[in-house]
């Protein structure tokens, strides 16, 4: 498997909490502000490891225009940064002074948010909240127990593999053997057999 770099972090949000994050902000929202979630981070190398744990990791170094990390509030921003408890609000009538206490709506109650100090940002290898290789390993079997159709099947190669496969009700030739191609034989034999394909 290849990997860009070692070092590499990203940001993580399924696409469940990115859409229960906006429509919460649309209820909170006051015009010319940015939500920025508090989510974990992770490294690329333990994606990887959780995905495909016997795979060799092969990296391939830095593309132009790629980061090793990602940056969520810089620097520039932190003086027009609120934090609360679960997320961060940048800029609102142009800097926090004018913000006041955000206000949420509906079950969640009010929160005060706090400006964030001079120099403060948000970046995926500096975030204190991080994700484990099991961690990740749940998410993903969270993520193919909703959608079953991303669930990997591998290929049979042997006689008894094949059989069950047939079973399952699968074509062999919609699923592009590679110079094979697998045919049903007249009544009488028990098995099949592979043919060369021409």
């Amino acid at each position: 498997m290849s990997i860009t770099d070692e070092r590499m972090t990203r940001f993580w949000i399924t696409l469940r909490q990115g859409v229960d994050f906006v429509l919460d902000c649309l209820e909170r929202m006051r015009g010319n502000e940015v939500f920025i979630p508090k989510i974990p981070s992770m490294k690329l190398v333990d994606l990887a490891r959780a995905i495909a744990p016997a795979c060799t990791l092969r990296y391939n170094g830095i593309r132009p225009g790629e980061k090793l990390h990602e940056v969520m509030i810089d620097e520039n921003d932190s003086r027009i940064t609120m934090e609360y408890d679960k997320y961060f609000v940048i800029g609102w009538s142009g800097h926090h002074g004018n913000h006041g206490n955000h206000v949420s709506h509906g079950n969640h109650g009010n929160t005060k948010g706090q400006p964030c100090p001079p120099g403060f940002s948000y970046r995926s290898d500096t975030n204190a909240d991080w994700l484990s290789v099991e961690k990740i390993r749940e998410y993903v079997r969270e993520f193919l127990a909703e959608h079953p159709e991303y669930q990997y099947e591998p290929k049979p190669e042997y006689e008894d593999e094949r059989e069950e496969y047939e079973y399952k009700g699968h074509e062999y030739k919609e699923h592009g053997y590679k110079n094979r191609e697998y045919k049903k034989h007249e009544p009488g034999y028990d098995s099949l057999r592979p043919t060369m394909a021409r």
